[in-house]
C-alpha cells in the first residue's frame, strides 16, 4: 500500500487580523490544523502498526495457490517496508504535534486572560506567522523545520504572556502604592491600566472598592488626626472604626487606633492624678487615696501614683507643705521674691505635682521680673523715645499694676515709670535756629537742610544733630527733647585752616 501525501491546506492563523476579544475567530485556524495533525498521526500510527506486525500474527493457508504467494511476493517487492524509518517519522510527528499543542494552549491563555492591544499586536502577529511557517513545513512532511518554527512561535507567545503579566503586576503594585499613599489620581490611573491588561484578575474588584472608598478614607483619617491633636480620643476612635470598615487594608490605621487608646488611657490617668493632688491640697485623704489607687490599678508602674499613695500614708508631709506655703506667702507680702521661690520649691521637692507650689513659683518670678524691668526703665528713660520700646514699657507697667503683692518697692517703681511715660507720651514742639548756611541733619528724622529757623514736633528723648558747612568743621551735638525745652541753636563756627 503506497503512502498517500497530505494535501496542503494552509490554515490561515493571521490572514485576517481580528480583535483579541473575539477568541473563537482568532484561534480557529490553529485548532483546525491541530485536528488535522491528530487525524494524520492516528492514521500513521495505525499504518505503522500494520507495517511492523510480526510474522507470527499472520495466518498462512498452506492450501493457498502458488499464484497467490507469487502475487504477494511481487507486491512486497514493489513497496518495501522500512519499520525504523516509519517509527522515526511517527516520533517526529509527535514532537511537532506537542509543540503545536503548546502554542495553541499558550495562545488560549493569552487571549482569554490578557488584553495586549495595542502594544502587543505586532508581537502576536509575528508569533502567528511563525506558526504558519511551521504549518507549511508540516504539510510537506518537513518535520524538523516545522518543529523549529512551532518552537520559535512558542517562545514568542510565551514572551507575550510574560510581558502582559509584568505589565499587570507593575500596574497592580502602582495602584496599591497609590491607595496606601492616599494618591487618588495615581491609584486610579494604575488600576485602570491593570484592568485594561488583565480585566478578569481576582485582585481587581477589591482594589476597585478601595479606590471608591479612598476619598472617604482620606477625610476620615484627617478628622481622626485632628481629633488626636485635640485630645478627643473617643472621637478619634469612632472615626477610625468607620475608616477601617471602609478599607480594612489601609496601612497605618492600627497604629492610629493604638495611639488613640493610649491617649485615652493616659488622659484618664492624668485626670485621676489631678484629682488626687487636688484632694491632697484640700486634706481630703480618702478621695486622694482612691484617685491614686485607680491610677495604680490602670498603670501599676506609675511612679506619680505611688508617690501620691505614699503621701496619703505619710500625713506629716502635709504639715511641712503648709509650713512652706505660709513662709512663701509671707515672703511675697514682704517683696522677698527669691525667698518666696525657695519656699515654693521646697514644697515641689516633696511633691513635684502640687499646683499651688507651681503657681507660687510662677507668681514670685513674675513679681521679681516686674521689679527688675521697672528699675531698668528708670535707669534708661531716653529709650522711651523709641515708639516700640515705649509701647513695651507701657505694657510692662500695665501688667505690673495687676500683680497681687505690691509693696513699697513696687509702688515706688510703678510711680516712677508712670511719670516717665507721662513725660515721653506726647510729642514736643522744638524750635531750631541756624545761620541759613549750615546744613542740619537730625537723627531719627533725616536731613533738615539749611535754614535760619525751623519748628519740628518730636517725641521726647535723646537726639543727635549734625551741622555741615563748606570751610567749617562738622558739628555734632546731642540734645534731650523734653516738654518746655528752650530753642536749639545749631551752626558751624569752627573754620578749617
Amino acid at each position: 500500500m503506497a503512502n498517500t501525501p497530505i494535501q496542503p491546506v494552509t490554515p490561515a492563523l493571521s490572514v485576517n487580523k481580528t480583535p483579541q476579544t473575539s477568541l473563537k475567530r482568532s484561534i480557529d485556524p490553529l485548532i483546525l490544523s491541530a485536528i488535522a495533525v491528530v487525524v494524520c498521526v492516528s492514521l500513521s500510527a495505525w499504518w505503522l502498526t500494520r507495517l511492523v506486525q510480526p510474522p507470527s500474527a499472520v495466518t498462512i493457508n498452506p492450501a493457498a495457490p502458488a499464484t497467490q504467494a507469487a502475487q504477494s511476493a511481487t507486491a512486497a517487492n514493489a513497496n518495501p517496508v522500512a519499520p525504523f524509518a516509519q517509527l522515526s517519522k511517527a516520533q517526529a510527528q509527535t514532537r511537532v504535534q506537542d509543540a503545536l499543542a503548546i502554542f495553541v494552549e499558550t495562545q488560549l491563555l493569552l487571549e482569554s486572560t490578557y488584553d495586549i492591544t495595542p502594544w502587543g499586536d505586532a508581537q502576536l502577529d509575528a508569533a502567528k506567522n511563525a506558526a504558519l511557517a511551521g504549518d507549511a513545513e508540516y504539510l510537506q512532511e518537513n518535520f524538523a523545520p516545522a518543529l523549529a518554527a512551532y518552537q520559535a512561535a512558542n517562545v514568542q507567545m510565551q514572551a507575550l504572556v510574560e510581558s502582559a503579566e509584568r505589565r499587570y503586576q507593575t500596574a497592580l503594585q502602582a495602584a496599591v502604592t497609590g491607595l496606601n499613599s492616599y494618591n487618588l489620581t495615581e491609584a486610579k490611573d494604575a488600576l485602570a491600566e491593570a484592568m485594561q491588561v488583565k480585566p478578569d484578575a481576582a485582585a481587581l474588584p477589591n482594589l476597585t472598592d478601595r479606590l471608591q472608598s479612598l476619598p472617604a478614607v482620606i477625610n476620615g483619617l484627617r478628622n481622626s488626626r485632628n481629633a488626636l491633636l485635640q485630645e478627643n480620643y473617643q472621637e478619634a476612635l469612632d472615626t477610625l472604626t468607620k475608616v477601617q470598615q471602609l478599607d480594612p487594608a489601609m496601612p497605618g490605621i492600627a497604629a492610629l487606633v493604638t495611639e488613640a487608646r493610649q491617649g485615652q488611657r493616659q488622659q484618664r490617668i492624668n485626670e485621676l492624678l489631678s484629682n488626687g493632688f487636688a484632694a491632697l491640697a484640700q486634706t481630703n485623704w480618702e478621695r486622694a487615696r482612691q484617685s491614686f489607687q485607680r491610677v495604680a490599678n490602670l498603670q501599676p508602674a506609675n511612679n506619680v501614683a505611688q508617690a501620691g499613695l505614699q503621701q496619703v500614708s505619710q500625713r506629716y508631709e502635709i504639715g511641712q507643705i503648709k509650713t512652706f506655703q505660709k513662709q512663701a506667702e509671707s515672703a511675697l507680702s514682704k517683696e522677698q521674691w527669691a525667698t518666696a521661690i525657695q519656699h515654693f520649691e521646697a514644697i515641689l521637692a516633696i511633691d513635684a505635682n502640687i499646683a499651688l507650689a507651681k503657681d507660687g513659683v510662677s507668681q514670685a518670678r513674675r513679681h521679681g521680673n516686674a521689679e527688675r524691668t521697672l528699675t531698668k526703665i528708670q535707669g534708661a528713660p531716653t529709650k522711651l523715645s523709641n515708639a516700640r520700646l515705649y509701647a513695651d514699657a507701657e505694657r510692662i507697667l500695665n501688667d505690673a499694676q495687676t500683680l497681687q503683692f505690691i509693696g513699697p518697692k513696687l509702688t515706688a517703681a510703678l510711680a516712677a515709670v508712670s511719670t516717665l511715660l507721662e513725660q515721653y507720651r506726647d510729642p514736643v514742639n522744638v524750635l531750631f535756629l541756624s545761620d541759613n548756611a549750615t546744613e542740619i541733619t537730625l537723627s531719627n528724622v533725616g536731613v533738615l537742610g539749611v535754614f535760619s529757623e525751623k519748628r519740628l514736633t518730636l517725641r521726647p528723648g535723646q537726639y543727635t544733630l549734625r551741622g555741615s558747612q563748606v570751610g567749617c568743621r562738622d558739628l555734632y551735638r546731642s540734645i534731650q527733647v523734653l516738654p518746655g525745652m528752650p530753642p536749639v541753636d545749631v551752626r558751624c563756627e569752627e573754620r578749617l585752616q
